[in-house]
């Protein structure tokens, strides 16, 4: 049964791709002409045409992606990284707790031992 449905998900997804390129072709064929034109504002209001504009749209908005899906992982690092070196400092401060505490405890067993030899 999993694999059954694997299979349908897989093959629904394939698809969906072929779908999208046959979608994406069609747009680039329709606006291929030189009539299709765009106004660009930040231009100076120069005419663009509507394939190139799509074009540039789509590599932006996806190198925009890339970049926040980065940022995105190097912030998790970040905090991972600073997880890790607060955890280490407080494995520092109990490992130096417990060496002063042993030092101290020979300290009162030496005192102790002392003591008791004195009296006796």
């Amino acid at each position: 049964m999993a694999l059954a449905f694997r299979q349908i998900t897989v093959y629904v997804k394939l698809v969906a791709v072929i779908a999208l390129i046959v979608l994406a072709a069609l747009v680039a064929l329709m606006n291929s002409g030189a009539e299709h034109e765009a106004k660009l504002w930040f231009f100076g209001d120069r005419q663009v045409n509507v394939l190139w504009l799509i074009v540039v749209t789509a590599v932006v908005s996806v190198a925009l992606w890339w970049v926040a899906w980065r940022v995105r992982r190097l912030i998790r690092e970040l905090r991972e990284v600073r997880r890790a070196t607060r955890l280490r400092r407080q494995q520092d401060r109990q490992t130096s707790m417990i060496q002063e505490l042993d030092q101290r405890e020979q300290r009162i067993d030496r005192k102790l031992k002392e003591g008791i030899k004195d009296s006796q």
